[in-house]
């Protein structure tokens, strides 16, 4: 039997593949996404706990209590500055504040006076309601 010479069959040929480019621009997408998510969830716990250190600030302005009159005072600036106000509040805290100097740095103070307990109750009902 004579041989058959088969002269239709070509040889091999490269054939560009550029798939490995699609999937590494497809992974780096991914992994951004899912970098941007993270941060996202992040700063959604983040802003949420802030939130709630605003409601511990208004809780503790609550309970000062007003007989320890030196340490009232600091403890309402303390949680005055800490605590975020509109403009109304930042007035009525600033005249808080200028009140309050005369008990904060001396070693024996009195009890607040008449105009001192008008600003803080001034300041608390702006903070509170």
């Amino acid at each position: 039997m004579p041989e058959l010479q088969l002269h239709d069959i070509k040889p091999l040929v490269e054939i560009p593949d550029s798939s490995i480019y699609y999937f590494s621009a497809l992974v780096a997408v991914l992994v951004l996404l899912l970098a941007l998510l993270a941060w996202g969830f992040v700063r959604f716990l983040q802003r949420k706990q802030a939130v709630d250190m605003q409601a511990l600030y208004r809780q503790k302005l609550q309970e000062i209590t007003l007989e320890n009159t030196k340490s009232a005072a600091y403890d309402l600036t303390f949680y005055g500055t800490l605590i975020e106000k509109d403009e109304e509040q930042t007035a009525y805290f600033q005249a808080l504040i200028e009140a309050l100097e005369d008990f904060k740095y001396k070693k024996e103070v009195d009890s607040f006076d008449a105009a001192t307990l008008a600003k803080i109750t001034h300041f608390m009902a702006s903070v509170h309601g």
